[in-house]
């Protein structure tokens, strides 16, 4: 008789892990705590960097609202309105108004970059200027 087929659903760990290192690198490079960031400070820099990071893990990591605000010790109406709250800050263009949210930004790409190899797709889009 052959071998044992096994069949298993797709691990999430993989994303869960290069989600986790990504957080990490960002949280370095901006200075901002990663427990600070997980946890439930409300200072505005800190929670401007947990929107804009949670918005990445939604549309760029492809994760549900669910699985990232268990990620983020939150639940899915949080990161449904970190999300609303990100993109429409961006594509008003009110984005150049707030330099520590443009620099979250802008490290965050960087840091996308260094781990991927590219840039963001979904955000990319609401970053590109429109006519």
């Amino acid at each position: 008789m052959g071998g044992v087929f096994h069949y298993s659903l797709p691990d999430d760990s993989v994303s869960h892990q290069a989600l986790d290192t990504f957080i990490s690198n960002v949280c370095d490079a901006t200075g901002i705590l990663k427990a600070e960031v997980l946890g439930h400070g409300r200072r505005r820099e800190v929670v401007d960097l947990r929107h804009f990071l949670m918005t990445v893990a939604y549309h760029e990591f492809g994760l549900t609202v669910k699985t990232v605000g268990n990620l983020f010790g939150r639940d899915h109406s949080s990161v449904t309105h970190a999300k609303t709250k990100i993109e429409d800050i961006i594509t008003v263009g009110a984005l150049q108004k707030d330099p520590h949210l443009r620099l979250c930004v802008s490290v965050s790409e960087q840091e996308f970059i260094n781990q991927f190899g590219h840039t963001f797709h979904e955000i990319s889009k609401w970053l590109t200027p429109r006519k």
